[in-house]
């Protein structure tokens, strides 16, 4: 549980005083303290004082004396200002409760404050004026001034409560908090609701409010009831030591208007229109945000640490909260670092009983908090609104059901791609994210990922022998990669840059790493090595006819080196893996879609020095063989060199290696030497074939700089005698990618700086980067 610290607050809430600020009221609650609320106890006892001003006395507006609504008189009883505040059973459905002018009610403080603590905190209470009977309207305290005296004070709720004692003679022994409400409505600083600790007798605090104030659902000022709820609630909250939560706020985070009680949402949710007159409003507060249920002690929360399926538990009923930490060292105090809160958001409970989320629709909220603001308004917390536009907390009325997930919008994504995305605020990919966002009966399941496209590995590519992403002939793109030793696919279609249908393909067990992609009419193929021990095994999975099979093992106990496996598929149904050992390079090929292997089987000439290997397939010129080309570096005793060789795989010749190969780099000037980390790939059209081979070398012979060198064949095997040097600042780790008409694309790591450049060959030369 994160820290909790006790604090003394004096708490101001702005109010509304008249109609054309009847958008404006409580947007304002400045804190002359901060800090932290402490953990309250099980159980508050609250006595309620009414009182009156020396000019209020007979006024219609006073003490509910007339309903404006309907234009009868009907004074407030004492067991509506009890129900109102302690009562249970205080809601439409099933009980059909209302207020005298007939407005809908939601529910009791009390019953609020047992809904938000999951049963942990129970509000009892006494209306301590004297009364008849419950049916009879309470005798109000008369005070000696008049309303606008106490208009002009600075806000004291404690002034107010003492004068009130003064003159009543009351006893508040035995309460644990004192409410006083004051006949009608509010002008003037001083009678502003505020909450404050009142100092004339330790551990007591106080609120003050109004009798009432609007009586319509909606924002309008009609007289003639109760102040809802709402404000009741929000005030009672700062006894509770919870801070003002309103982006107005100078001195707390902001953003979270109507989706968190201490902000806005004292006046319900309104899906973006503060004038909506069909929802609960200020009878219909929205619940305390997870962060405030985290610091008082009535949530518990569970770490999404792992990849996981998740089904959130409605945000109602379970006092268990789903929190992302994203970069936050202490892990124990809420009130620093960067984290996700995620809630499911409920209009109903279960059984169907309206929750005080009954405006909003079914979907999950997600809550951010920084360190840095997003912006000179927000402090720190803030709402990710899931239709990307960043709006919740610009207005009173701004939140609305688009910014949930799905949400009106439908969207089930949360991830560092997307938007809004999960990344650290004004900072680098968070690495979290939330798929497949689904209502699912009374929760919300998604597939949650701790590094969606995010590899811990300082090595994730190794040499770069091995391809990573694939375009298949529709324009889809195939992704793999490896993070916190697991591998994973993804895939985005055409033209939408939106990364889809993330799987794990390993089985979970760690330390596998290197994967390598190959794709033939629509088929997926993935070869990877795990470290098992002190040596390597070789796995494999494929996506066939729109499923993916199981994990295969290829080979065990290759050696402690990395094997670096890399995968083609030089025709329908046909692959070959090729993997490093500590002896030799090691190839297995099958004729159908990997569902079986022939034995492994050493590919001749290599040899023990052999170094990063990469492959590739082509075709023959006329068409009906396919060759599969392997180049890889090999330390001849003096320097590594890059050699090639290919398979052929039929139907055109018996299948089998080549009886020689080709060593590449013996054109090149002695100059550059240590040629290693090839990169192979086809381009052109069908009969008219090239090979490309690129690879990197030092330059001098301090070896100080980088160049990569390229080289061309004709077809499979002819190789002319011609090679071109590129050089950009230190150039490593190259990646070459061919194109139609000979043309194709490279890549390639700018060492000193950390960077990825693309240059362009067209055919007989390279571009600039």
């Amino acid at each position: 549980m994160k820290k909790q610290q006790i604090i003394f607050m004096i708490l101001l809430l702005g109010m509304i005083n008249g109609p054309d600020n009847s958008h404006a009221q409580e947007v304002m609650c400045p804190m002359d303290a901060t800090g932290s609320p402490a953990a309250p106890p099980a159980t508050l006892h609250v006595g309620v004082i009414l009182v009156q001003f020396s000019d209020w006395q007979t006024n219609t507006d006073a003490r509910g004396g007339r309903c404006h609504i309907h234009q009868t008189d009907n004074d407030y009883t004492y067991q509506m200002y009890y129900d109102h505040l302690f009562g249970t059973n205080y809601r439409t459905d099933p009980y059909g409760k209302q207020t005298h002018d007939e407005e809908d009610l939601f529910g009791s403080l009390k019953e609020y404050f047992d809904e938000m603590s999951y049963g942990d905190l129970t509000i009892t209470g006494d209306i301590i004026n004297p009364h008849p009977d419950p049916d009879a309207t309470p005798t109000f305290v008369t005070l000696t001034q008049t309303k606008a005296y106490w208009e002009g004070q600075s806000i004291s709720p404690a002034a107010l409560l003492n004068a009130a004692l003064a003159v009543s003679g009351y006893s508040i022994s035995g309460y644990d908090k004192i409410v006083v409400i004051y006949a009608g409505r509010g002008g003037g600083s001083g009678l502003q609701p505020a909450a404050s600790g009142y100092p004339f007798k330790s551990g007591y605090f106080v609120y003050q409010i109004h009798e009432k104030t609007s009586s319509d659902r909606g924002r309008t000022q009609t007289l003639g009831t109760f102040e809802g709820i709402g404000t009741h609630c929000h005030e009672f909250g700062h006894l509770l030591g919870l801070p003002d939560m309103q982006i107005d706020s100078a001195t707390w985070p902001g953003g979270l208007r109507e989706f968190d009680l201490m902000a806005n949402g004292n006046q319900g949710f309104m899906d973006g229109n503060h004038d909506n007159t069909s929802i609960g409003g200020y009878h219909a507060p929205t619940p305390l945000s997870g962060w405030g249920k985290l610091v008082l002690g009535w949530a518990t929360y569970t770490d999404i640490a792992t990849d996981q399926t998740i089904n959130f538990p409605s945000f109602d009923e379970s006092n268990n909260i789903f929190v992302r930490f994203v970069n936050d060292s202490d892990h124990d105090n809420w009130y620093e670092g960067e984290y996700f809160i995620i809630e499911n958001r409920r209009p109903a409970f279960a059984s169907g009983k309206r929750s005080f989320d009954g405006d909003m629709m079914n979907g999950l909220l997600i809550f951010h908090r920084a360190n840095t603001p997003h912006a000179s308004t927000d402090l720190n917390l803030d709402v990710v609104e899931a239709n990307g536009v960043d709006e919740a907390g610009s207005y009173i009325g701004s939140c609305k059901n688009a910014h949930l997930f799905p949400g009106t919008t439908n969207n089930t994504a949360f991830t560092p791609l997307s938007n809004p995305s999960s990344n650290i605020r004004n900072g680098p990919r968070s690495g979290f994210a939330l798929t497949n966002i689904a209502v699912n009966g009374n929760g919300i399941s998604a597939d949650a990922y701790v590094n969606y496209l995010v590899s811990n590995s300082t090595d994730a590519t190794a040499s770069n022998n091995a391809r990573k992403l694939v375009r298949d002939s529709s324009g889809n793109y195939h992704l793999v990669y490896e993070s916190e030793g697991e591998i994973y696919y993804q895939h985005s279609t055409t033209g939408t840059g939106n990364w889809l249908g993330l799987m794990r393909l390993s089985a979970g067990n760690g330390n596998n790493k290197f994967p390598c992609i190959a794709e033939r009419g629509g088929n997926i193929y993935v070869a990877w090595q795990r470290q098992y021990m002190s040596t390597h095994n070789i796995h494999f999975r494929s996506h066939v006819s729109g499923s993916w099979g199981s994990v295969q093992t290829l080979a065990t106990g290759v050696g402690a080196n990395p094997p670096l496996p890399v995968i083609t598929t030089p025709a329908t149904s046909k692959l070959m893996v090729v993997y490093r050992t500590s002896n030799n390079f090691y190839y297995r090929v099958s004729s159908n879609d990997g569902s079986s292997w022939a034995a492994a089987t050493a590919v001749p000439w290599p040899g023990a020095s052999d170094s990063a290997p990469a492959l590739a397939p082509t075709t023959t010129y006329w068409g009906n063989g396919t060759r599969s080309c392997l180049v890889y570096a090999y330390n001849n005793g003096s320097t590594y060199n890059i050699y090639y060789q290919y398979y052929r795989n039929g139907p055109d010749s018996a299948e089998g290696w080549n009886t020689t190969r080709t060593n590449l780099s013996s054109i090149v000037p002695g100059s550059y030497n240590s040629h290693k980390k090839p990169s192979i790939a086809p381009s052109g059209t069908s009969g008219d074939k090239r090979l490309h081979v690129v690879w990197e070398a030092r330059s001098g012979t301090s070896g100080n700089y980088y160049v990569i060198i390229h080289r061309k064949a004709t077809d499979w095997y002819t190789w002319p005698n011609v090679y071109s040097v590129t050089y950009y600042e230190q150039q490593k780790e190259p990646s070459i990618t061919g194109l139609a008409n000979d043309t194709a694309e490279l890549l390639f790591k700018y060492a000193t700086q950390n960077q990825i450049y693309k240059m362009h060959y067209d055919g007989s030369s390279w571009g600039s980067p």
